[in-house]
Protein backbone atom coordinates (compact mmCIF):
# COMPACT_ATOMS: atom_id res chain seq x y z
CA UNK A 1 0.00 0.00 0.00
CA UNK A 2 1.72 3.26 -1.13
CA UNK A 3 1.25 6.63 1.51
CA UNK A 4 -1.45 8.04 -0.87
CA UNK A 5 -3.44 5.08 -0.36
CA UNK A 6 -2.75 4.69 3.53
CA UNK A 7 -3.71 8.16 3.96
CA UNK A 8 -6.56 7.89 1.34
CA UNK A 9 -8.21 5.36 3.79
CA UNK A 10 -7.83 6.73 6.54
CA UNK A 11 -9.96 9.77 5.51
CA UNK A 12 -12.17 7.41 4.37
CA UNK A 13 -12.59 5.68 8.00
CA UNK A 14 -12.62 8.98 9.58
CA UNK A 15 -15.51 9.91 7.93
CA UNK A 16 -17.53 7.66 8.69
CA UNK A 17 -16.47 7.40 12.19
CA UNK A 18 -17.36 10.90 12.37
CA UNK A 19 -20.85 10.20 10.89
CA UNK A 20 -21.88 6.71 13.04
CA UNK A 21 -21.51 9.48 15.68
CA UNK A 22 -24.06 11.79 14.32
CA UNK A 23 -26.20 8.73 14.05
CA UNK A 24 -26.79 8.45 17.66
CA UNK A 25 -27.81 12.36 17.91
CA UNK A 26 -31.30 10.80 16.17
CA UNK A 27 -33.02 10.45 19.44
CA UNK A 28 -35.96 13.18 19.24
CA UNK A 29 -39.06 11.65 17.91
CA UNK A 30 -39.77 14.30 15.39
CA UNK A 31 -35.84 13.30 14.12
CA UNK A 32 -37.15 9.85 14.16
CA UNK A 33 -40.18 10.68 11.85
CA UNK A 34 -38.09 12.63 9.07
CA UNK A 35 -35.76 9.69 8.90
CA UNK A 36 -37.94 6.80 8.76
CA UNK A 37 -39.86 9.08 6.11
CA UNK A 38 -37.09 9.26 4.15
CA UNK A 39 -35.76 5.60 4.08
CA UNK A 40 -39.68 4.57 3.44
CA UNK A 41 -38.91 6.31 0.19
CA UNK A 42 -35.65 6.24 -1.19
CA UNK A 43 -35.53 3.14 -2.30
CA UNK A 44 -32.57 3.65 -4.48
CA UNK A 45 -30.40 2.66 -1.77
CA UNK A 46 -30.87 0.18 1.08
CA UNK A 47 -32.25 1.11 4.64
CA UNK A 48 -28.96 1.33 6.44
CA UNK A 49 -27.54 3.98 3.44
CA UNK A 50 -30.83 5.72 3.43
CA UNK A 51 -29.91 6.43 7.62
CA UNK A 52 -26.72 7.41 6.35
CA UNK A 53 -27.20 10.03 3.70
CA UNK A 54 -29.83 11.67 5.44
CA UNK A 55 -27.71 12.08 8.57
CA UNK A 56 -25.71 13.91 6.48
CA UNK A 57 -28.21 15.54 4.29
CA UNK A 58 -31.32 15.55 6.11
CA UNK A 59 -32.77 17.74 2.71
CA UNK A 60 -31.99 14.78 0.88
CA UNK A 61 -34.32 13.83 -1.96
CA UNK A 62 -33.36 10.89 -3.68
CA UNK A 63 -29.66 9.75 -3.68
CA UNK A 64 -27.73 8.19 -6.49
CA UNK A 65 -24.08 7.29 -7.53
CA UNK A 66 -22.91 9.35 -10.40
CA UNK A 67 -23.29 6.23 -12.97
CA UNK A 68 -26.55 5.93 -11.95
CA UNK A 69 -27.86 9.52 -12.47
CA UNK A 70 -25.84 9.34 -15.93
CA UNK A 71 -26.84 5.83 -17.18
CA UNK A 72 -30.33 5.56 -15.80
CA UNK A 73 -31.41 9.47 -16.27
CA UNK A 74 -29.04 10.99 -18.02
CA UNK A 75 -27.95 13.28 -15.83
CA UNK A 76 -24.48 15.09 -15.07
CA UNK A 77 -23.47 15.62 -11.67
CA UNK A 78 -22.29 19.73 -10.64
CA UNK A 79 -18.66 20.50 -10.29
CA UNK A 80 -20.15 22.70 -6.93
CA UNK A 81 -21.75 18.86 -5.97
CA UNK A 82 -21.82 17.68 -1.95
CA UNK A 83 -21.09 13.70 -2.03
CA UNK A 84 -22.24 11.73 0.38
CA UNK A 85 -21.08 9.07 1.84
CA UNK A 86 -22.52 5.05 1.26
CA UNK A 87 -21.26 1.82 2.49
CA UNK A 88 -20.71 -0.69 -0.54
CA UNK A 89 -19.82 -4.40 -0.24
CA UNK A 90 -15.85 -5.08 -1.00
CA UNK A 91 -14.93 -1.84 -1.12
CA UNK A 92 -14.50 1.07 1.68
CA UNK A 93 -17.05 3.41 0.69
CA UNK A 94 -19.03 4.74 -2.42
CA UNK A 95 -20.36 8.06 -3.01
CA UNK A 96 -23.90 9.07 -4.03
CA UNK A 97 -25.40 12.23 -5.02
CA UNK A 98 -28.51 14.14 -4.32
CA UNK A 99 -31.08 15.19 -7.01
CA UNK A 100 -30.32 19.29 -6.38
CA UNK A 101 -26.79 18.30 -7.32
CA UNK A 102 -27.07 16.80 -11.07
CA UNK A 103 -28.22 18.07 -13.82
CA UNK A 104 -30.35 17.24 -17.28
CA UNK A 105 -27.57 15.84 -20.32
CA UNK A 106 -30.03 16.49 -22.74
CA UNK A 107 -32.73 19.00 -21.99
CA UNK A 108 -35.68 19.55 -24.17
CA UNK A 109 -34.91 22.10 -26.97
CA UNK A 110 -38.40 23.91 -26.11
CA UNK A 111 -38.30 23.59 -21.97
CA UNK A 112 -34.52 24.91 -21.46
CA UNK A 113 -35.17 25.40 -17.77
CA UNK A 114 -33.59 23.24 -15.32
CA UNK A 115 -36.68 20.88 -14.34
CA UNK A 116 -38.25 20.54 -10.58
CA UNK A 117 -37.59 17.36 -8.27
CA UNK A 118 -41.38 16.81 -8.78
CA UNK A 119 -41.25 17.00 -11.87
CA UNK A 120 -38.45 14.68 -12.26
CA UNK A 121 -40.12 12.40 -9.67
CA UNK A 122 -43.52 12.33 -12.15
CA UNK A 123 -41.98 11.03 -15.50
CA UNK A 124 -39.77 8.28 -13.35
CA UNK A 125 -42.55 7.97 -10.52
CA UNK A 126 -43.48 4.15 -12.24
CA UNK A 127 -39.18 3.83 -10.93
CA UNK A 128 -39.85 4.92 -7.63
CA UNK A 129 -43.20 3.76 -6.56
CA UNK A 130 -43.36 -0.27 -5.88
CA UNK A 131 -46.70 -1.57 -6.72
CA UNK A 132 -49.29 -1.69 -4.43
CA UNK A 133 -49.41 -4.96 -3.72
CA UNK A 134 -47.70 -8.27 -2.73
CA UNK A 135 -45.40 -9.91 -5.17
CA UNK A 136 -46.16 -13.83 -4.77
CA UNK A 137 -42.88 -14.78 -4.85
CA UNK A 138 -42.29 -12.38 -1.38
CA UNK A 139 -44.27 -15.18 0.36
CA UNK A 140 -41.89 -18.05 -1.07
CA UNK A 141 -39.00 -16.61 -0.38
CA UNK A 142 -39.77 -15.75 2.90
CA UNK A 143 -40.42 -19.61 3.96
CA UNK A 144 -37.82 -21.11 1.70
CA UNK A 145 -35.07 -18.88 3.81
CA UNK A 146 -36.38 -19.32 7.05
CA UNK A 147 -34.48 -22.78 8.04
CA UNK A 148 -31.13 -20.56 7.26
CA UNK A 149 -31.95 -19.07 10.74
CA UNK A 150 -33.24 -22.30 12.12
CA UNK A 151 -36.72 -21.43 11.93
CA UNK A 152 -39.88 -23.82 11.10
CA UNK A 153 -42.79 -21.81 10.27
CA UNK A 154 -45.69 -23.94 12.06
CA UNK A 155 -48.81 -22.86 9.44
CA UNK A 156 -51.19 -25.46 11.48
CA UNK A 157 -52.71 -22.48 13.88
CA UNK A 158 -56.37 -22.05 12.84
CA UNK A 159 -57.52 -18.51 14.63
CA UNK A 160 -59.60 -16.11 13.49
CA UNK A 161 -58.43 -14.07 9.80
CA UNK A 162 -57.22 -10.87 11.74
CA UNK A 163 -54.83 -12.91 14.31
CA UNK A 164 -51.02 -13.05 13.91
CA UNK A 165 -48.57 -14.87 15.37
CA UNK A 166 -45.22 -15.20 17.23
CA UNK A 167 -41.92 -16.67 17.58
CA UNK A 168 -40.21 -18.39 20.25
CA UNK A 169 -37.12 -20.64 21.34
CA UNK A 170 -37.76 -23.85 20.06
CA UNK A 171 -36.33 -27.58 19.13
CA UNK A 172 -39.31 -30.05 18.73
CA UNK A 173 -39.16 -29.31 14.59
CA UNK A 174 -36.95 -30.33 12.07
CA UNK A 175 -35.10 -28.37 9.55
CA UNK A 176 -33.57 -28.95 6.09
CA UNK A 177 -31.72 -26.97 3.68
CA UNK A 178 -29.12 -27.36 1.04
CA UNK A 179 -25.55 -26.08 1.99
CA UNK A 180 -23.03 -26.51 -1.16
CA UNK A 181 -24.30 -29.55 -2.37
CA UNK A 182 -24.81 -30.98 1.20
CA UNK A 183 -28.04 -31.22 2.72
CA UNK A 184 -28.42 -30.33 6.20
CA UNK A 185 -30.82 -31.78 8.30
CA UNK A 186 -31.04 -30.67 12.07
CA UNK A 187 -33.48 -29.40 15.20
CA UNK A 188 -35.07 -26.36 14.72
CA UNK A 189 -33.91 -23.18 17.06
CA UNK A 190 -36.79 -21.51 16.30
CA UNK A 191 -40.44 -22.11 15.63
CA UNK A 192 -42.77 -19.13 14.08
CA UNK A 193 -46.47 -20.21 14.44
CA UNK A 194 -48.32 -18.37 11.92
CA UNK A 195 -52.23 -18.17 11.00
CA UNK A 196 -53.30 -20.69 8.91
CA UNK A 197 -56.84 -18.62 7.85
CA UNK A 198 -55.01 -15.21 7.35
CA UNK A 199 -54.23 -14.28 4.08
CA UNK A 200 -50.71 -15.07 2.20
CA UNK A 201 -50.49 -11.28 2.75
CA UNK A 202 -51.03 -11.43 6.56
CA UNK A 203 -48.73 -14.39 6.64
CA UNK A 204 -45.91 -12.87 5.08
CA UNK A 205 -46.03 -9.50 7.14
CA UNK A 206 -46.23 -11.91 10.34
CA UNK A 207 -42.98 -13.52 9.42
CA UNK A 208 -41.53 -9.86 8.41
CA UNK A 209 -42.31 -8.62 12.43
CA UNK A 210 -41.28 -11.91 14.18
CA UNK A 211 -38.06 -12.08 11.98
CA UNK A 212 -37.65 -8.31 12.90
CA UNK A 213 -37.87 -9.53 16.85
CA UNK A 214 -34.95 -12.47 16.10
CA UNK A 215 -32.64 -9.53 14.15
CA UNK A 216 -32.97 -7.48 16.95
CA UNK A 217 -32.15 -9.85 19.58
CA UNK A 218 -35.45 -9.77 21.62
CA UNK A 219 -35.59 -13.38 21.68
CA UNK A 220 -32.91 -15.59 23.24
CA UNK A 221 -30.39 -17.26 21.32
CA UNK A 222 -30.70 -21.16 21.93
CA UNK A 223 -27.64 -23.31 23.40
CA UNK A 224 -25.94 -24.33 20.88
CA UNK A 225 -24.83 -20.87 18.97
CA UNK A 226 -21.22 -20.01 19.16
CA UNK A 227 -21.46 -15.95 19.44
CA UNK A 228 -24.51 -15.52 21.83
CA UNK A 229 -26.30 -12.20 22.15
CA UNK A 230 -28.01 -10.50 25.16
CA UNK A 231 -31.99 -10.45 25.02
CA UNK A 232 -32.00 -6.59 24.11
CA UNK A 233 -35.23 -5.16 26.46
CA UNK A 234 -35.64 -7.96 28.53
CA UNK A 235 -39.35 -7.84 29.73
CA UNK A 236 -39.71 -6.90 33.38
CA UNK A 237 -43.20 -7.85 35.01
CA UNK A 238 -42.70 -4.90 37.65
CA UNK A 239 -43.24 -2.55 34.82
CA UNK A 240 -46.47 -4.39 33.51
CA UNK A 241 -48.18 -4.15 37.11
CA UNK A 242 -47.99 -0.81 37.39
CA UNK A 243 -49.65 -0.36 33.68
CA UNK A 244 -46.69 0.50 31.82
CA UNK A 245 -45.47 -2.51 29.40
CA UNK A 246 -42.55 0.04 28.47
CA UNK A 247 -40.19 -2.78 27.18
CA UNK A 248 -42.75 -4.59 25.48
CA UNK A 249 -43.79 -1.84 24.24
CA UNK A 250 -40.45 -0.75 22.43
CA UNK A 251 -39.89 -4.26 21.48
CA UNK A 252 -43.04 -4.20 19.62
CA UNK A 253 -42.54 -0.78 18.08
CA UNK A 254 -39.00 -1.84 16.75
CA UNK A 255 -39.85 -4.90 15.18
CA UNK A 256 -43.62 -2.73 13.74
CA UNK A 257 -41.06 -0.20 11.98
CA UNK A 258 -39.48 -3.08 10.58
CA UNK A 259 -42.34 -4.54 9.12
CA UNK A 260 -43.71 -1.24 7.66
CA UNK A 261 -40.29 0.08 6.29
CA UNK A 262 -40.24 -3.42 4.63
CA UNK A 263 -44.08 -3.15 3.31
CA UNK A 264 -43.39 0.75 2.32
CA UNK A 265 -40.28 -0.10 0.36
CA UNK A 266 -41.72 -3.34 -1.10
CA UNK A 267 -44.86 -1.93 -1.92
CA UNK A 268 -46.48 -4.30 0.37
CA UNK A 269 -49.91 -3.49 0.52
CA UNK A 270 -49.93 -2.71 4.12
CA UNK A 271 -52.35 -0.44 5.46
CA UNK A 272 -49.86 1.50 7.83
CA UNK A 273 -47.19 2.88 7.37
CA UNK A 274 -43.62 3.09 9.57
CA UNK A 275 -44.08 7.42 10.24
CA UNK A 276 -47.76 7.03 11.22
CA UNK A 277 -46.94 4.50 13.59
CA UNK A 278 -44.01 5.92 15.02
CA UNK A 279 -46.05 9.19 15.56
CA UNK A 280 -48.23 7.63 18.10
CA UNK A 281 -45.34 6.66 20.36
CA UNK A 282 -46.07 5.58 23.74
CA UNK A 283 -44.59 8.91 26.37
CA UNK A 284 -43.55 6.50 28.40
CA UNK A 285 -41.04 5.25 26.00
CA UNK A 286 -37.47 5.85 25.96
CA UNK A 287 -36.50 7.10 22.56
CA UNK A 288 -32.76 6.17 23.42
CA UNK A 289 -33.55 2.50 23.27
CA UNK A 290 -34.90 2.71 19.69
CA UNK A 291 -31.65 1.07 17.51
CA UNK A 292 -32.01 2.99 14.14
CA UNK A 293 -28.53 0.80 12.83
CA UNK A 294 -29.76 -2.44 13.90
CA UNK A 295 -33.37 -2.05 12.52
CA UNK A 296 -31.69 -0.21 8.98
CA UNK A 297 -29.90 -3.50 8.76
CA UNK A 298 -33.11 -5.93 9.55
CA UNK A 299 -34.97 -3.63 6.86
CA UNK A 300 -32.05 -4.42 4.39
CA UNK A 301 -31.42 -8.23 5.37
CA UNK A 302 -34.92 -8.84 5.48
CA UNK A 303 -35.56 -7.36 1.68
CA UNK A 304 -32.43 -9.60 0.52
CA UNK A 305 -34.69 -12.49 1.62
CA UNK A 306 -37.41 -11.55 0.38
CA UNK A 307 -36.00 -11.12 -3.51
CA UNK A 308 -34.42 -14.33 -2.98
CA UNK A 309 -30.81 -12.73 -2.35
CA UNK A 310 -29.85 -14.11 1.00
CA UNK A 311 -27.64 -17.29 0.30
CA UNK A 312 -27.70 -20.16 3.03
CA UNK A 313 -23.94 -19.09 4.64
CA UNK A 314 -25.44 -15.63 5.02
CA UNK A 315 -27.72 -16.86 7.60
CA UNK A 316 -28.28 -17.19 11.24
CA UNK A 317 -27.11 -20.59 11.40
CA UNK A 318 -24.23 -20.68 9.55
CA UNK A 319 -23.00 -17.44 11.30
CA UNK A 320 -23.59 -18.90 14.82
CA UNK A 321 -22.51 -22.74 14.06
CA UNK A 322 -18.95 -23.86 12.71
CA UNK A 323 -20.79 -27.46 11.96
CA UNK A 324 -22.88 -25.80 9.40
CA UNK A 325 -20.20 -23.77 8.32
CA UNK A 326 -17.90 -27.02 7.65
CA UNK A 327 -20.13 -28.64 5.16
CA UNK A 328 -18.94 -26.51 2.62
CA UNK A 329 -15.61 -28.33 1.97
CA UNK A 330 -14.93 -28.49 -1.48
CA UNK A 331 -13.44 -25.55 -3.32
CA UNK A 332 -16.40 -26.15 -5.93
CA UNK A 333 -19.04 -26.19 -2.79
CA UNK A 334 -17.62 -22.78 -1.95
CA UNK A 335 -18.59 -21.46 -4.80
CA UNK A 336 -22.05 -22.33 -4.50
Amino acid sequence: MNIYSGVKMKKEQDQIDSLFSEIKLYRQTSSYLQLISFISKCTTLGAYNCMLVYTQNPDVKLAMTASKWKNNFKRGIHDTAKPMVTLTPFRPISWVYDFKDTYNLEPDLFNAEEETFDYFLNRYNSLFEPPDKINPVFLSNALSAMPFYGIYVDTTIKDAPTSGGYIQLSSEKVIEFTAGKKTITRKSSYIIRINQRASDEAQLMTIIHELGHLLMHHVAPPSDFENKWEIRLPHHPLIDLIGVPANKNMRETEAEIIKELVCSRLGINDHHNAVFYLAGYNDFLDMNELNIEMICKAVDEIERILKGKLKWRDGLLAKQISEIRRAVTSPQEKQE
